[in-house]
């Protein structure tokens, strides 16, 4: 393999993409742009549903690196693992999590079942069909797609109120398939970052929470417009915060520690963030282990990142760095 040759492997959206399909281009151009100015040669590798023609392109990129930015259009996020599954089959070296870490965390029950196993706090959900993950607790619970992440599909009805069991069966036949409840937790949003350090562990990044103002905030988390439209008033009310008292040490080690533990247990690889909610107690539940964050600049990964003094561009290159070859 050319070690200064990289391909960028992303999905280009179709049609009338939104705001999150479209980052995917500004990401890969990004990435691109910062590999070249570390002195590697770069190419992009579009991917789309087309099997064959990707076999095809892909024999051109023999010889490169990998760098995975796949991320499927809304309503294919159970695809996040194909052409991972793909690159290893064929023996084609890539960055980040790997083929099985990427279909694992991205299915929302399978990795809750296996924290659950693991005992990993996470917070009580309810499948189709009354499959309840533990005791049912009456309250407030949030219906939310089982594959898709970046807040795809959700919207400010998404959260509930059910006094019974027999709500939520109702609640989800009407959602359709694919979907489940979980118990909204209303506490403090925190996210923890790891980048590989380049000696087989992680290094945790300087912790962000989510900071809720405004009308939203009885009712605090972010939807997709919250997430993704800038003109939207819950955008502006969702901000980003790395300003932790003395007081916050101790939760912060306790979130720090379920991190690495999480990380373990998917076996992630190069960079991944956990993205944890607490309960009216204050204790941490773990909501979602994103193995593929988003690395475009000014998303919560990058300005992590930067605030332990970590450049754009370095962190790329411990991204590269911590590929390990193929799996």
């Amino acid at each position: 393999m050319n070690s200064r040759k990289i391909s960028i492997l992303f999905c280009r959206p179709a049609g009338m993409a939104g705001a999150d399909d479209q980052d995917t281009l500004y990401q890969a151009k990004t990435v691109s742009t910062a590999l070249e100015e570390l002195g590697y040669e770069t190419r992009e590798l579009e991917a789309d549903m087309n099997l064959v023609e990707f076999r095809r392109t892909l024999g051109t990129h023999r010889g490169s690196l990998i760098f995975n930015l796949f991320d499927p259009s809304a309503g294919e996020g159970r695809f996040i693992s194909l052409f991972p599954h793909i690159l290893e089959q064929e023996g084609i070296p890539y960055t980040g999590c790997s083929a099985d870490a990427l279909y694992l965390t991205s299915h929302k029950i399978i990795s809750k079942r296996m924290m659950l196993r693991q005992g990993i706090p996470t917070p009580f959900w309810y499948e189709a069909g009354g499959l309840p993950s533990g005791t049912f607790f009456p309250g407030r619970y949030i219906v939310k797609s089982v594959w898709e992440h970046g807040s795809a599909g959700l919207t400010s009805d998404s959260v509930v109120e059910v006094s019974r069991e027999e709500e939520l069966d109702e609640l989800l036949a009407a959602s359709g398939r694919g979907f489940f409840a979980e118990r909204f937790l209303s506490g403090r949003e925190i996210n923890i970052a790891l980048l590989s350090d380049g000696k087989d562990s992680w290094e945790v990044l300087p912790p962000s929470e989510i900071i809720y103002s405004g009308k939203d905030e009885h009712n605090p988390f972010l939807d997709y417009r919250a997430k993704w439209d800038e003109s939207c008033e819950s955008y502006q009310n969702s901000l980003r915060s790395f300003d932790f008292g003395s007081d916050d040490d101790p939760m912060l080690q306790q979130l720090t520690a379920i991190a690495r533990e999480c990380a373990g247990l998917f076996s992630l690889n190069g960079y991944a963030r956990v993205d944890f909610r607490m309960d009216e107690a204050g204790q941490p539940h773990v909501l979602e282990v994103n193995a593929n964050p988003c690395i475009s600049p000014g998303a919560g990964f990058p300005v992590a990142a930067a605030k332990a003094g970590v450049s754009y561009q370095e962190m790329i290159e411990r991204i590269v760095a911590s590929s390990g070859g193929t799996r």
